[in-house]
C-alpha cells in the first residue's frame, strides 16, 4: 500500500497489478487520479510502454474507472486507462462509456481512436449506429475513426453503395490547392489511402465504376484553377493505384479512360510514386487509350480541348503523352484519313530550339511524307 502511495505509475508499469487485492486496485486508480490532478501529463514520453494487467479490471475496478472515462480533460489518465483496457474482457462492462467517447465530437482524436479500438474487440458489438454518427459528423477525426472501423471489420462487411457514400464524404476533407501549403498536419488524410489499401479487387473495381460515373467539374474554372474535383480525384487516383496493385494484365483501355478521364490534380507523380503511372508506361495500354479517345473525333476544336484538358498538366500523370505517342496518333490519323486529328498534332518549324537541338526532325519528316502521299493532308499543313 505504501508503494502505491509513493509511485502508483511505477507499480502499474513495472509490476503485475492484477495480483493486487481489490482495495489496493482501487487505491492504485485513486492515486493515479491524484497524480493527474497535480501533473496532467505525468506519463511524459512514456507512451511506448506495454503493461501486464490481465485480470486487473474486476467489477470493482470497472466501477471506479467509469466516472474517470466520462470525465473530460486533456490529462494522460484516460488515455492510459483505454490502453490498459485494450484486449480486456472488461470492455463488455464499459460499452456505453466507450461508445460515448467514440461519438463525442468534443473528445480528443486519440481518445476516440482508443475507445473505438476497445469496442472493436468487444464481441457482438453493433458498430453501425456509431458509424452513422461519425460519418454524419464528417470531421477529420470522426472519419478517421470510421475508416478504422470499416478497415477492421473488412470492406466485405459493407454494401458497396455504403462505401461509395463514405468516400464521397471523405472527398470534402481535401483543401483547395492554395491551402495545401498551409497545412500543418502531414498525412492528415492518410487513413483514406490505408482503407483503400485494405480492399479487395472486386470492391475496388465496383467503387471505381461508381465514383467515376458522372464525375466532372462543377465549378467551371480552368483545370489549373479547379478545386471542386480535388478530393475525389485523390481518392479515385488511389483506387486506380490499388487496382493495378491487384489486377493482372491485359487491362481494358476503355475502362482505364472512364476511371481517369476527369481526374484533376495540382501536382505530378512519377512511376516510382504511383502504380498506375507505372502501368501506363506500357505503350499498348496508353496508346490503346489514345486510340479510343481520338480515333473517332473529327472536330478540331473538340480534339484540341480534350488534348489540353484530359492529357495536359492537370490530368492523371499516366495519361501524359510520351514522345512516341505523337508518332502513334499521327499514323492513326493518316491510316483513318482523319485530317482534323492529323492537323492537331502537326509539327511546325522549331525556330527557337537551342543550337545543340537543331537538326532534322523525324516526326516533321514523317508528316511531310504523309502529306505528299495524300493531298487532303497536304492542305492541312500549316
Amino acid at each position: 500500500m505504501r508503494t502505491i502511495d509513493l509511485d502508483p505509475y511505477a507499480v502499474l508499469a513495472n509490476g503485475d497489478p492484477s495480483q493486487l487485492e481489490s482495495s489496493s486496485k482501487r487505491q492504485l486508480i485513486n492515486r493515479l487520479k491524484d497524480i493527474e490532478d497535480k501533473d496532467p501529463y505525468f506519463r511524459r514520453g512514456d507512451f511506448w510502454r506495454r503493461f501486464s494487467v490481465a485480470g486487473f479490471f474486476t467489477q470493482e475496478v470497472v466501477d471506479e474507472i467509469k466516472p474517470l472515462l466520462a470525465q473530460g480533460g486533456e490529462g494522460h489518465l484516460r488515455q492510459l486507462l483505454l490502453e490498459l483496457l485494450t484486449g480486456s474482457p472488461a470492455i463488455a462492462m464499459l460499452t456505453d462509456e466507450l461508445r460515448q467517447l467514440v461519438v463525442s465530437p468534443d473528445e480528443d482524436e486519440h481518445i476516440r481512436e482508443l475507445a473505438s479500438r476497445c469496442l472493436l474487440e468487444a464481441g457482438g458489438y453493433d458498430h453501425f449506429p456509431d458509424l452513422a454518427v461519425l460519418v454524419f459528423e464528417a470531421s477529420p477525426a470522426s472519419l478517421k475513426t470510421a475508416a478504422k472501423i470499416i478497415e477492421t471489420l473488412g470492406s466485405s462487411t459493407f454494401e458497396t453503395a455504403y462505401l461509395a457514400a463514405f468516400f464521397r464524404v471523405c472527398a470534402h476533407l481535401y483543401p483547395d490547392h492554395r491551402m495545401r501549403v498551409e497545412e500543418r498536419i502531414i498525412g492528415a488524410r492518410y487513413f483514406v489511402k490505408r482503407l483503400i489499401a485494405s480492399m479487395e479487387l472486386e470492391t475496388v473495381e465496383w467503387l471505381l465504376d461508381t465514383l467515376a460515373k458522372g464525375f466532372a467539374c462543377t465549378c467551371g474554372n480552368e483545370s489549373y484553377e479547379c478545386d471542386c474535383r480535388n478530393g475525389m480525384s485523390k481518392i479515385i487516383g488511389s483506387m486506380v493505384d490499388r487496382y493495378f496493385e491487384l489486377a493482372k494484365p491485359p487491362y481494358d483501355p476503355q475502362r482505364m479512360w472512364q476511371w481517369t478521364r476527369n481526374l484533376n490534380f495540382h501536382g505530378t507523380k512519377g512511376a516510382d510514386q504511383s502504380r498506375a503511372v507505372r502501368a501506363f508506361e506500357d505503350d499498348t495500354l496508353r496508346q490503346g487509350i489514345i486510340a479510343h479517345v481520338f480515333g473517332t473525333l473529327s472536330d478540331r476544336d473538340r480534339i484540341l480541348e480534350i488534348k489540353a484538358r484530359n492529357f495536359g498538366w492537370c490530368s492523371h500523370s499516366g495519361l501524359r503523352f510520351h514522345a512516341r505517342d505523337y508518332e502513334f496518333v499521327i499514323n492513326l490519323a493518316f491510316e483513318t484519313n482523319n485530317t482534323a486529328l492529323w492537323s492537331c498534332f502537326f509539327v511546325g518549324h522549331q525556330r527557337y530550339r537551342n543550337l545543340d537541338e537543331k537538326g532534322p526532325d523525324g516526326l516533321r519528316r514523317l508528316m511531310r511524307t504523309q502529306a505528299l502521299e495524300k493531298p487532303p493532308f497536304f492542305e492541312r499543313m500549316e
